[in-house]
């Protein structure tokens, strides 16, 4: 590292550029213009000569740090840079565009370091694609001199990116420390709140500033107070900090001081502005140089220095005098001037502050309103301070004579509108603490107070728009729906931004007269307060408000102006922006607002329902108001009260019964959801005044309109809530609203509002019949009734056996599943038990097991569900007279005519078999052969379906790339060319491509013959990585039709189990953690237990019967916990029991009501880690105590079958118990019960069970304890790892390079003649094998190998040049593999950036490696293009070859070109190579010229085996000239 790049030439960045350049880094300072840069640079120049002139450095020295620094007003002057140092203004938004330029600008290892003392390095980072190159490096001011630097990981900066800049700061003299990310980091976290608390206690009056600095100084030995120390932070970061804090943590003990506030606003932000606490009196003599008595009153006792000071006292004043040069910056002249001119007072603040109410009370222009006065002259004493101006007593007279006159007309106005108008520090509510929070917390409408004690959510961004609005426009009209906040919010900002004193509050307008003597009684103010504010919370029906706009800006009024107002007062309001001068600003509820209101309802306990913020976000649906978000939170009834008071006004209103009717249908569907369609919806409401009740009820934000012909409710929470409350008020049946909404909505949400009806009321087959009668216009919609019908049947099937069913799971725990029956559809197997499977299985009792069994099915109702509901609606509904032409309809339709079959109905279509199969042909694969399946089912409709499936065959063999495909009266079979990842998209997350491929065509072939006895499928061309012996898996399917489950039978079968399941489910996040907690406490007293145990018997040469029993009885208790079912609560599922955690496929939120699925797949592997830890313990304690007899008895343990098994189970725990703690503490830390070191010692007692378990299976009982030795082993193992690392680096002779996944070994290859790199693989192996041979066997050794997170890789080196290829040491070959099997195959790892930095690649380099792999992806081509001219291919399906040679030809084309870009670095080689060097250059080089034939192979479909022979040619040989081309 060489060149280091600082934007920011500020005094915090010109130190570090110091110190970097006098350390021999060549710095470049940039900044907005030269002439910044230049003085600054000066500066720096200024500063080196002062420490020349005092011997501290050397004119060298001072020349050679010069010389190092150059600067630049362009950031492309950081493009070769290989360290940027971002030292600019502390505002994120910036940084973070600063850091994109960067990005785009930078060489690819640049880190990118910022100097930020606050902000979060993750988020800075984000701007970038190199996040692991991000870092923070926080310098102390002054940099020069402070020694440490906080080095700050983000959440993506790599290890290697923290070493480099922890190692230069050491380079450069400072101390660094590791920082985590968070607020303030360490040292501002502690530093920042601690100079805030000094301005409160300053603010406060507890001591004067000198006093508070002195008291930290003497008391706690710090080297500078605080308030001394903020002067030189500068007031406006130590602000910024404050509030970052604030957002971050939304904790009221990192709420800002006001005074800082104040000060800031003021332009008194320390030392870099010219003043400071300690400055100011020397300001005001420059300015007024007659100035020379300086009265400071005091109300406590002097200081001891000060009194000395008093007394005149000489050394006193020249220590002083000194202390005021060297620490604020005065010159001596002023330093002494300052320090004779000053006198001191000591008087009474009681007295004080009566003497001047009693004088101001007494003096006839403002005895009318003394309190009023004083505050104007307290604000005229503060603008004169800040504007370093003075006052006389002529001057300070006619003062007071101008505010009383202008206050008079004020006084009677308060008189005659009985405060219309009042201040806001006059705003209080007296109460207790905390009913005050309980109260706001509930919703009541917000007051000041509530505001003073930090109730309320700090809104940054939104204070910022008001005070940006208010900049520049003077009105800021602050709108939205009723519950966004918008009072809270303005008094946030008043209270932060004013002295309260300042802010008058208009509180009602009643008419325009009262709006004219209010614009009077303000102008009084206005002339003597050129800083105070209006605040209008504009009430219900309330519109004046815009008059008294109007006439403030006609009288030339500036004063500003902020109003709070709901959209729907705003939007009845008559309002003109020609008139008035305004800017709006329109509140909603931000994502990050939300998370910070969960986070403050969660600081104390965690939600019982929303475990984390995501989960609550994704529920409310991420947008509404804010009181919608607080009210799913918190259910308070606030909402609830206001949204019914809204309601009552209507009714008292009298408006029509039609609208309200219309009102109701849209929130029921709302509150699922769903939208509404307006022409449907005037149909089955008959209002004849549609579009004036959707104006109306829109105005009172009540419904909004999507588009012309839709119209919604506002959010499903209010939807809910208005839905109640008119239901309570209108008594109106829910029954009549559903089945009106039914018609109302689209297809697709059919199912939510049948789901939703029939899951919360009684059922009647009534419902059904009426369900029947609708008429739907689509496939889909139907076919949605259909399967809601069959979820209700399954539904009451589930609650007539739910007695027996609970008792059930009691008894057999996770095995009752078995004792459902196998085909609840009684399509397939009727009378079937799961359990009559498996009961011939050895491993069971087969006469208890018939007995359950037959206990089983003498106890349910039935063996298959009763298909009333089915039937009712299949054989009384009309069905769509349309065929399908989308997709969702083609495989609607498919079920629809699927189910129909097997309900008895007979169905003909009235169209044309050509028009059915055109319809069917035009959809994608899976849903027309959906559609086909249909077709199938019904005789009438055989010549459709032996059409659809003739054209349809075409189709899938062209598409799929289909070679051979036949149909036989008992099975089909086909091989077909799956497409290369390259080649097209499959679904996220897909493992396994073969077999994703497979059953995609599975998928389709068993809907189009779903009678064939067996489906025959081969993949062809997936044999690719044969060369490195890894064989194709899950290419090939030979399935019988008994192993295929129908997927619409199999949904109705899952549909019981969930339901089931969801009964027996914890009621909230608590309950499911608390259940946790009490195995993981049991366990873990079981395995201290079981230790005690073996450690007793190994020490005493017998079993104890009381050790014996204490593992009885917990293991007993372990039992119980592992034999019930791991459920996750209520609310982390879907209500309707569609889905649950543990399915194969990702469950789908189809509805609103289900968008807590969202969250499911979270759990997943947290769940199967609890599942393997303790479903491994629970094999283990099987199995121990047979081992545990045989070595009591002293017999040899080869007579206990299979004696290590045990331990493998034991040791399996112990490898998962490690991603189970990290799963349980990032999911479930605030519910836990368990205190801090319960996870240490969980993980030690089972380490220490290993190792104690390895002595049992190893050692007879010898009379000496083993436990203790055991946990001994496992505490000093932590550094076992890389101690043993560097060993076995040591013995390869190799070299260790650490990088975020891997630590790669480098190694010399031993290029003897006869060595492959295969043998050398395996020498490598098992040399490291040897040096590991402690962790061959199950250990805490083993497990601290196989737990830490790097994995082994080998890297050849071939005369010096590290090869581009490096092959992976998984830890089952390293421990476990056999000699002669270790190198097959030998996987390709992953090459870190670290070791691409290590290879320190030439461009030349660089470009025959890409070469290579371009050759090797050709190699590949042709390989599966091999296989696949070797498959007999059908006639029907030769155009599938015809397409998939022009396709490799592309494909090989467009490789070829990327590879022959080495041509030219060949010809260079060539000329400058040895004989040896040149011969094979030279084969390569003819290489160039078989593309031709390349292309001829494939086109002509020959066996390319020569072709593919000559290409490992070239690749050997391009591998062997690497040394060459570095």
């Amino acid at each position: 590292m060489k060149k280091v790049f600082i934007v920011g030439a500020g005094q915090m960045g010109l130190d570090i550029g110091q110190v970097l350049a006098k350390t021999g880094y060549q710095v470049v300072f940039n900044d907005m213009s030269e002439e910044i840069l230049a003085t600054q640079v000066g500066k720096l120049a200024k500063s080196l000569d002062k420490m020349v002139s005092k011997g501290k450095m050397t004119e060298e020295k001072k020349a050679e740090i010069m010389a190092n620094v150059s600067t630049s007003v362009s950031l492309d002057a950081a493009a070769d840079a290989d360290l940027v140092i971002e030292a600019i203004v502390e505002n994120v938004q910036i940084k973070k565009d600063l850091f994109a330029k960067l990005d785009s600008i930078c060489k690819p290892e640049t880190i990118l370091a910022t100097n930020t003392s606050s902000i979060s390095i993750t988020e800075i980072a984000s701007a970038t694609k190199r996040q692991d190159k991000v870092i923070g490096m926080h310098f102390f001011n002054p940099a020069t001199v402070m020694k440490l630097v906080e080095v700050i990981n983000g959440l993506n900066t790599s290890r290697e990116t923290f070493e480099t800049v922890y190692e230069l700061s050491k380079e450069i003299g400072k101390d660094p420390v590791e920082v985590k990310e968070g607020p303030g980091f360490v040292v501002n976290r502690i530093l920042i709140p601690m100079i805030n608390e000094a301005a409160i206690v300053l603010e406060e009056g507890l001591a004067s500033a000198e006093d508070i600095d002195k008291s930290m100084k003497l008391g706690c030995n710090h080297p500078m107070g605080p308030l001394a120390l903020g002067d030189l932070i500068g007031l406006d970061t130590c602000l910024h900090i404050m509030d970052t804090f604030y957002a971050a943590k939304c904790d009221s003990k990192y709420r800002a001081s006001r005074l800082m506030r104040q000060m800031v606003r003021g332009g008194k932000i320390g030392r870099k502005s010219g003043e400071g606490f300690f400055n100011r009196m020397c300001s005001l003599h420059k300015q007024n140089p007659s100035f020379g008595c300086i009265k400071v009153v005091h109300f406590n006792t002097l200081g001891a220095g000060l009194q000395e000071v008093q007394k005149g006292d000489t050394n006193t004043k020249k220590a002083i005098t000194k202390k005021l040069v060297e620490k604020h910056g005065l010159s001596v002249e002023d330093a002494a001037w300052l320090i004779d001119s000053v006198h001191f007072e000591k008087v009474n603040l009681d007295d004080l502050e009566l003497n001047i109410q009693t004088q101001i009370s007494e003096y006839v222009p403002v005895m009318s309103a003394p309190t009023l006065a004083k505050e104007l002259l307290i604000h005229h004493i503060s603008v004169l301070s800040k504007g370093k101006g003075y006052t006389t007593l002529k001057l300070w007279q006619e003062k007071i004579h101008e505010i009383g006159t202008n206050i008079a007309a004020l006084d009677g106005f308060y008189k005659e509108y009985n405060k219309s108008l009042v201040r806001l520090d006059e705003l209080q509510l007296n109460g207790d603490h905390k009913q005050l929070e309980k109260e706001y917390l509930q919703g009541v409408s917000a007051h000041p107070t509530h505001i003073r004690n930090n109730f309320d959510f700090k809104r940054n961004y939104w204070t910022e728009e008001i005070q940006a609005v208010i900049n520049s426009k003077g009105v800021a009209i602050l709108k939205g729906v009723s519950g966004q906040g918008k009072t809270t919010l303005c008094y946030r900002y008043l209270i932060d931004t004013y002295p309260e004193g300042w802010v008058f509050c208009v509180r009602t307008i009643a008419n325009e007269g009262q709006a004219q003597n209010l614009v009077s009684a303000l102008e009084g103010l206005g002339k003597h307060n050129k800083h105070l504010i209006i605040y209008i919370d504009v009430q219900p029906g309330e519109t004046l408000w815009a008059f008294l706009l109007q006439e403030l800006q006609s009288r030339g009024l500036s004063i500003p102006v902020l109003i709070s107002i709901r959209d729907e007062d705003y939007n009845r309001t008559p309002i003109s922006g020609k008139a008035i001068q305004y800017g709006i600003i329109e509140l909603a509820l931000s994502k990050e607002e939300a998370a910070r209101i969960y986070s403050s309802f969660t600081e104390t306990q965690p939600h019982a329902e929303h475990r984390t913020f995501e989960e609550a976000w994704q529920t409310f649906g991420g947008q509404g108001p804010l009181i919608e978000f607080v009210y799913l939170l918190t259910n308070n009834q606030t909402l609830a009260q206001r949204l019914q008071d809204q309601v009552d006004a209507l009714l008292r209103e009298g408006i029509s019964d039609d609208w309200l009717e219309l009102l109701q249908l849209v929130c029921y569907a709302g509150r699922l959801g769903c939208t509404v369609n307006l022409v449907a919806a005037k149909n089955e409401i008959h209002c004849s005044t549609m579009h004036a009740a959707i104006r109306r009820l829109k105005g009172e934000y009540l419904i909004r309109v999507v588009d012309d012909n839709t119209i919604e409710a506002l959010h499903p929470v209010r939807a809910k809530i208005v839905f109640d409350a008119l239901c309570n008020q209108i008594c109106t049946d829910p029954r009549e609203v559903a089945f009106k909404a039914l018609p109302c909505i689209s297809s697709q949400n059919v199912r939510v509002v049948l789901l939703d009806y029939f899951s919360n009321q009684q059922y009647d087959i009534k419902d059904v019949q009426r369900l029947s009668q609708i008429k739907f216009c689509d496939w889909v919609g139907y076919a949605n009734a259909i399967r809601s019908m069959l979820w209700l049947d399954a539904k009451r099937y589930v609650e007539s056996n739910m007695t027996f069913i609970s008792s059930l799971v009691a008894k057999r725990g996770k095995g009752w599943l078995c004792f459902l029956p196998l085909d609840l559809s009684g399509i397939e197997r009727s009378d079937e038990l799961i359990a009559d499977g498996i009961k011939d299985l050895s491993i069971f009792n087969k006469v208890d097991l018939q007995n359950a069994i037959d206990e089983v099915k003498n106890s349910l109702t039935s063996l298959s569900i009763n298909y009333e509901a089915t039937d009712c609606f299949i054989n009384n509904s009309e069905i769509p007279s349309f065929l399908p032409n989308t997709d969702t309809e083609r495989s609607s339709f498919g079920y629809a005519l699927f189910w129909m079959a097997k309900r008895d109905r007979k169905v003909t279509l009235p169209f044309k078999v050509d028009e059915i199969v055109t319809s069917i042909y035009a959809g994608e694969l899976q849903p027309s052969a959906d559609a086909i399946r249909g077709l199938f089912e019904h005789p009438a409709l055989e010549e459709s379906y032996l059409a659809a499936v003739d054209i349809f065959v075409e189709r899938l063999i062209r598409e799929m790339q289909v070679l051979t495909f036949s149909v036989t009266s008992d099975e089909v079979s086909c091989k077909f060319i799956p497409p290369l990842s390259t080649e097209t998209t499959i679904p996220e997350n897909t493992k396994n491509t073969n077999q994703y491929w497979r059953i995609k065509m599975l998928d389709i072939l068993k809907q189009l013959y779903p009678e064939k006895e067996y489906i025959d499928i081969e993949l062809i061309g997936v044999d690719l990585l044969r060369d490195l012996g890894i064989e194709a898996l899950d290419h090939k399917l030979h399935i019988h039709k008994s192993k295929r489950p129908n997927t619409w039978v199999s949904e109705l079968n899952g549909w019981t189990k969930i339901r089931i399941d969801y009964s027996l489910r914890p009621s909230s996040w608590q309950e499911y953690v608390a259940d946790i907690d009490e195995i993981r406490s049991n366990v873990n007293d079981l395995i201290v237990e079981t230790i005690k145990l073996i450690d007793d018997v190994y020490r005493k040469g017998r079993y104890t019967q009381d050790r014996g029993k204490r593992v009885d009885d917990r293991l007993k208790v372990f039992k119980e916990h592992t034999f019930a079912e791991n459920r996750l609560p209520t609310f982390a599922v879907d209500p309707y029991c569609l889905y649950s955690e543990g399915n194969a496929k990702s469950p789908v939120a189809e509805y609103f009501t289900m968008r807590q699925l969202l969250s499911v797949s979270k759990y997943e592997k947290f769940r199967k880690r609890l599942n393997d830890v303790y479903s491994s313990l629970d094999n283990f304690y099987n199995q121990f105590i047979e081992v545990l007899r045989v070595r009591i008895n002293k017999q040899d343990i080869s007579i206990v079958k299979n004696p290590r098994l045990a331990m493998f189970n034991l040791y399996s725990a112990a490898k998962a118990i490690v991603d189970f703690q990290k799963e349980y503490e990032l999911l479930f830390s605030e519910y836990s019960s368990l205190n801090e070191d319960f996870a240490k010692q969980e993980l030690e007692n089972i380490l220490t069970l290993v190792n104690v378990w390895r002595y049992v299976l190893d050692n007879q009982p010898k009379g000496c304890a083993i436990a203790y030795d055991s946990k001994q082993k496992y505490r000093k193992g932590t550094n076992y790892f890389c101690d043993t690392l560097s060993k076995a680096v040591t013995a390869v002779n190799g070299t260790l390079l650490k990088g975020n996944k891997h630590a790669y070994i480098i190694v010399d290859y031993n290029m003897e003649e006869d060595n492959t790199l295969e043998n050398e693989y395996t020498r490598i192996v098992m040399t490291i094998r040897d040096v590991f041979k402690n962790s061959i066997l199950p250990s805490s050794d083993r497990w601290y190998l196989e737990t830490q997170s790097l994995e082994l890789a080998y890297v050849p080196v071939f005369s010096g040049v590290l090869s581009p290829a490096v092959y992976s040491i998984p830890f089952y070959k390293l421990l476990d593999t056999e000699e002669s099997r270790i190198a097959k195959p030998m996987y390709p790892c992953e090459i870190e950036p670290v070791l691409i930095e290590k290879m320190n690649a030439t461009n030349s380099l660089k470009l025959w490696i890409e070469s290579m792999k371009k050759l090797g992806e050709m190699k590949l081509y042709i390989q599966r293009y091999q296989q696949i001219v070797q498959t007999s291919i059908d006639e029907k399906c030769l155009c599938s070859m015809t397409a998939y040679t022009e396709m490799l030809i592309d494909q090989i084309n467009t490789l070829w070109n990327d590879f022959i870009l080495v041509e030219d670095l060949v010809s260079e080689l060539i000329e400058n190579a040895n004989e040896q060097n040149s011969e094979l250059l030279n084969v390569v080089k003819l290489f160039f010229n078989c593309y031709e034939e390349l292309e001829t192979v494939i086109s002509t479909q020959n066996d390319p085996s020569e072709l593919i022979q000559i290409i490992e040619t070239v690749s050997i040989i391009m591998f062997l000239l690497l040394p060459s081309v570095s």
